[in-house]
């Protein structure tokens, strides 16, 4: 074997030099001679020195053994290695045969029309190493035997010829590139190897595609089609691209191009089309992703058996990829597409049918996706006119991501979540025309401030076909704002997950059958009643992290001795819980609701003696409970939680007491336990009781609570609402605030008065609201202690139906700047002279500016200077006067 050029050769070659002229003196040398290589003692080496013709001396230089000298003839296969190195061009413009030719990188040869280069085979090395660029116009025929390796660039021009012997072969490694523009080259099975990054280029209208060895990462790409596919598709290739930017033909691939083991591109298809399969029972199976970068590419015309397997992503970015193909058999295919990973268009159209004929069963296409479904531009649609539709079913097992924040889906699009799979939606809405469908099973989470509706063009589901939602399926509502749950929500559901710390308000009634999950945030029920279990036998489970329910709370009870039965009631701000323990069964099972309502306890019967100690006070809050269904018997003892309950000093005096109904006295049932937890969150125990009544708490002189109200009233008054409440004692109580809301929920204040500090007579306050909101008004009545802590009563509801009729003589223009800093100007317009009063409060109801003002016709402008020792945040701005009140809320920098 001939050894490579460079230091190497120097240095073998001067070695043998020696040893032979050392034989020479030796009485050996004849027999020793007869073993040293012909090869290396008579093969001359060369290598480019200048650009020029193969058959001109001057291009090259030869290696006499000891160095490099100017070249006496040019290099055949009898001669060594040769060499054409960077920066210089060897034209071939004679015929020659050589072997062990390596192009460096940089390096070009270049095989002129009408002539040949012929690559013998005359040793056991490399006949042709491409590191730079051969370009062949004319022909190079490869010996049998002989080896070609590609790292650089080999183009066969059009008209040029590539001719491989059987027995030779051509690998193309990582950075390598063989383009063929012409179809003169031979495409036999058993020569081509195509490595990792290794890349055949198909640029050329028509002929075959090289039957290859296509090894993990190497590369296909044709880009070179007009009118004429390639032959030799059905080859099990790694990654394979069609890019054919001149291409004006629909090119029909019937079914050939089978199996990709890694990346499939579709970037161009011209003016043209392809059609991965006709009438052909067709599986296609992508290793890697799909990459649909433009073009126009159907799956079908008409197999009933066509499947598109992608293990990786599915990514649109622009072009069209189809189903069907209307141009053939009207586009009756049903093709099925599986993709493992994630479908993801930004840009482009995903048209799922072009059906236009009417037989049902034809010209659907399902879209199975195992991974997410990310949409940030685009169209997904279908353009059948008649039965053709689009099926997307979301069927991992596990979580999917549903992330639409551009584009549009149009048209008979429908959506299914199989049983398993869970769908998180965010505040991402599904759109067009087709049907959404949650099986038994199945799971969907959702963002959207209005949950999921029946059929209106809101919440997470905006699709105008059917909407089901499955009994059997589990909804979990986590946005990041307050939420409905929705009509769409069945009246009862599996499983039922609240995670959103801004709250979730029940639409109506719903029942829980597998597990309630409170992960974050607050359940508000207003009318409706949140239900876990459907019967004794079906009682559902709970598991609370954090959260409560504000408002009714059912539970189905077996007819068993069973501990911890919690119902984790509360006001929006506060935890209010309770939790039952059956220490004898209930004789027949039912079920129990309670709620908790923020009032005042009635002061009837206070002076209770429990145990060694007389219970005197009253606290805030009542638990009603009540049984139903056929709930009888049973022992029970109780842990109540009472947070944030007022003028508590002492936790451990607290005692749980009860009444049947706000018309009975209280009562000391059962058995008293030592509280436990601390001020600020006393559980009150209570054990062997048997009645399910109202339960509050009371404490013996230990601890002071702030006041006894004995009713708060809220009742039409003409064109304006009455508002009256009664106390019977009060201590330390500052002041009273009435608040007001539209919905039950989002309150603001209304007015405020002054409380009487300490009080043991009955008083009675009154006051109106001048300005009612059409419709239904709710009015709470609050409470603040001297040391800021206050406490709400329970919620009034006033459905007024009149609108005032009068328009007010005073009304704001402008208050400004807001947000604001130090100073307010206030700008007010008037019909005639009269008086009014500023009042600023802080978002703790407290007052911290009032000026009376006098207000002449016209407008009217007034400074105000706010201290500088007020902090940040929200403020609320009252105008008073001739018995209106303005407000605006002002946020402070």
């Amino acid at each position: 074997m001939k050894m490579v050029i460079g230091s190497e050769i120097i240095i073998k070659r001067n070695f043998f030099n020696a040893l032979h002229s050392f034989l020479l003196s030796s009485l050996t040398v004849f027999f020793l001679s007869a073993f040293i290589s012909n090869d290396i003692l008579a093969a001359t080496d060369y290598r480019s020195i200048n650009s020029g013709n193969w058959n001109s001396t001057s291009t090259w230089e030869s290696f006499n053994g000891t160095s490099w000298v100017a070249a006496s003839s040019t290099p055949t296969n009898s001669n060594g290695v040769i060499s054409i190195r960077t920066g210089n061009t060897v034209t071939v413009s004679a015929n020659v045969t050589a072997d062990e030719i390596t192009i460096d990188a940089g390096g070009t040869l270049t095989i002129s029309s009408g002539k040949t280069l012929t690559v013998a085979n005359n040793t056991s090395g490399v006949d042709l190493t491409v590191n730079g660029t051969l370009t062949i116009f004319g022909t190079m025929t490869n010996q049998g035997s002989s080896s070609t390796i590609i790292s650089g660039l080999v183009i066969l021009k059009s008209g040029g010829t590539n001719n491989y012997a059987g027995s030779s072969n051509i690998t193309i490694n990582s950075g390598g590139r063989y383009c063929s523009e012409d179809n003169g080259f031979t495409t036999s099975a058993n020569i081509w190897v195509i490595n990792s990054g290794g890349v055949y280029q198909h640029n050329v209208d028509g002929g075959s595609i090289p039957q290859a060895t296509w090894n993990t990462n190497s590369s296909c790409e044709v880009t070179g089609i007009v009118s004429t596919k390639p032959g030799n598709l059905d080859q099990s290739f790694y990654n394979f691209t069609w890019n054919s930017t001149g291409q004006t033909s629909v090119e029909n691939l019937s079914g050939k191009l089978e199996n990709i083991s890694g990346d499939f591109y579709c970037i161009s298809t011209g003016t043209g089309k392809i059609r991965l399969s006709q009438i052909e029972n067709y599986t296609m199976n992508i290793g890697g992703n799909y990459y649909h970068q433009g073009g126009t590419l159907f799956a079908t015309t008409k197999s009933t058996s066509c499947f598109i397997n992608i293990s990786g992503n599915f990514i649109q970015t622009s072009g069209t990829f189809a189903g069907t193909d209307v141009n053939q058999y009207s586009g009756q295919g049903s093709p099925e597409m599986n993709v493992y990973g994630d479908f993801s268009i930004s840009s482009g159209t995903f048209d799922m049918s072009q059906y236009t004929s009417n037989t049902s069963n034809n010209g659907i296409m399902n879209l199975n996706l195992f991974g997410n479904l990310i949409q940030s531009g685009g169209t997904i649609t279908e353009t059948a006119t008649n039965t053709g539709e689009g099926n997307i079913y979301f069927a991992k097992t596990g979580i999917q991501y549903f992330t639409k924040t551009g584009g549009n889906i149009n048209n008979l699009v429908h959506c299914l979540i199989n049983s398993g799979s869970t769908v998180e939606m965010g505040t991402s809405i599904f759109t067009g025309s087709g049907n959404f469908t949650l099986l038994s099973g199945g799971g969907l989470n959702m963002g959207s401030a209005d949950g999921i509706t029946a059929s209106a063009s809101i919440g997470n589901v905006q699709a105008t076909g059917t909407r089901s939602y499955s009994s059997g399926a589990n909804y979990t509502y986590n946005g990041t704002v307050a939420q409905v749950t929705g009509n769409g929500l069945p009246s009862t559901i599996q499983n039922l997950t609240i995670n959103n710390s801004a709250g979730v308000a029940l639409t109506s009634n719903v029942s829980v059958s597998g597990t309630l999950f409170l992960t974050s945030g607050n359940v508000t029920t207003s009318t409706n009643t949140l239900i876990l279990g459907t019967s004794t036998a079906t009682l559902g489970s709970l598991s609370r992290t954090s959260g409560h329910i504000v408002g009714a709370f059912k539970r189905w009870i077996a007819a068993a001795a069973t501990s911890n039965i919690l119902f984790p009631v509360g006001t929006t701000t506060d935890y209010k819980s309770i939790n039952y323990s059956f220490t004898t069964a209930p004789s027949s099972g039912g079920s129990i609701t309670v709620t908790f309502d923020n009032s005042f306890l009635g002061a009837k019967q206070l002076n209770l003696i429990d145990g060694t100690d007389t219970i005197q006070n009253a606290g805030m809050g009542l638990w009603n409970t009540s049984s139903a269904n056929g709930l009888s018997g049973g022992v029970f003892n109780i842990d109540l939680t009472a947070t944030n309950l007022p003028g508590v000093s002492n936790y451990t005096a607290l005692r749980l007491i009860s009444r049947t109904n706000s018309s009975s006295y209280w009562s000391t049932q059962g058995s008293h336990s030592a509280a436990t937890g601390s001020n600020s969150t006393p559980i009150v125990h209570r054990t062997g009781l048997t009645s399910l009544v109202q339960f509050g708490v009371g404490s013996p002189a230990a601890n002071t609570l702030p006041i006894q109200l004995v009713s708060f009233k809220a009742i039409v008054d003409g064109d304006k609402v009455g508002l009256s409440w009664t106390t019977s004692s009060e201590i330390n109580n500052e002041y009273f605030t009435v608040e007001r809301s539209s919905d039950g929920i989002h309150f603001e204040e209304l007015l405020r008065k002054s409380g009487a500090g300490n009080s043991t007579i009955t008083i009675n306050y009154y006051d109106f609201d001048n300005n009612p909101l059409p419709g239904y008004n709710y009015y709470r009545l609050g409470q603040t202690d001297f040391d800021g802590k206050g406490t709400f009563s329970t919620i009034r509801v006033v459905n007024y139906t009149q609108h005032k009729v009068e328009a007010q003589s005073l009304c704001i223009v402008n208050v400004g700047p807001n947000p604001f800093n130090d100073n307010l100007k206030i700008n007010v317009k008037s019909n005639l002279e009269e008086k009014a009063e500023v009042r600023i409060f802080d978002i703790n109801s407290r007052l911290i500016y009032s000026e009376k003002i006098n207000v002449l016709p016209g407008e009217n402008t007034f400074q105000i200077n706010i201290e500088n020792n007020y902090l940040p945040g929200v403020y609320f701005f009252n105008l008073i006067h001739s018995g209106f009140t303005n407000s605006i809320k002002l946020i402070r920098q």
